[in-house]
């Protein structure tokens, strides 16, 4: 049997909120973030630019664990933050 990878991320992008007030209010610090108006690829400075701020958060759980553990991280660390 093949041994299955798994990884989970909740995504949270705002037009209106930046990724530092989302960062601010759930008190997690994200896995990666964007802010709106900053260049889609920063070594390429003339580029597009970004519509919307987003704020990612990845599991820590192992990757060989299953799938609903991995979510299940995330929303006790979601739920626990801003309860």
């Amino acid at each position: 049997m093949e041994k299955s990878y798994n990884k989970a991320s909740i995504c949270i992008t705002s037009k209106i909120i930046s990724a530092k007030e989302i960062t601010s209010i759930l008190k997690i610090n994200p896995t990666v973030s964007h802010e709106k108006g900053t260049p889609l690829n920063p070594r390429v400075p003339n580029t597009i630019i970004r519509p919307e701020s987003s704020w990612i958060v990845d599991s820590q759980t192992n990757e060989e664990e299953p799938l609903h553990i991995h979510i299940e991280e995330l929303v006790s660390l979601i739920d626990k933050n801003i309860n």
